[in-house]
């Protein structure tokens, strides 16, 4: 183990320890001098994540959708993965007067399918987004399938076993 001073890209210097052999420890020293240090790295991403969240923000806005509750970091986060989750391909819905809805079953579908999106559009805790953030699409199928029982019983009056 050795202690070297190694100097960051943004300029502020810090004492580091590295372990191992010289080649590998002049090449951490020489990685490290690309790097912005900690503190600047945490600013920036800081920065970057608030800046994503206050544009997903905005569309939500422009959507209409509700305003996230938690704490601050929790909406930062959640805000950017519910524009992510909504701007993806399997939660988005093509708008009704263009789908072709020349039957029952085929409107059916788009009904399930319309539900399934107003279930995400109306989440508005941040921690459930960020609970959620990796099982969003079992979360759309089990809505879905929800969805598609509550239209079945309309139609027949029975349970979907």
């Amino acid at each position: 183990m050795a202690q070297y001073n190694v100097t960051y890209l943004c300029g502020h210097k810090e004492i580091v320890r590295l372990f191992g052999p010289g080649d590998g420890r002049r090449a951490e020293l020489a990685r490290l001098g690309r790097l912005d240090c900690p503190n600047c790295y945490k600013k920036r991403r800081d920065a970057e994540h608030k800046a994503e969240a206050a544009e997903a923000a905005i569309k939500a806005q422009d959507l209409g959708l509700p305003q996230l509750v938690g704490s601050e970091k929790q909406i930062v986060w959640a805000e950017s993965l519910r524009a992510a989750a909504l701007a993806s391909p399997t939660n988005t819905l093509i708008p009704e007067d263009k789908a072709v809805l020349d039957t029952p079953e085929k409107k059916g579908l788009y009904d399930i399918a319309k539900a399934a999106r107003k279930q995400l559009e109306t989440e508005i805790s941040s921690k459930w987004w960020i609970d959620n953030r990796s099982n969003l699409c079992r979360y759309v199928v089990q809505c879905m399938a929800d969805a598609r029982n509550d239209w079945f019983k309309g139609l027949t009056g029975e349970e979907v076993k």
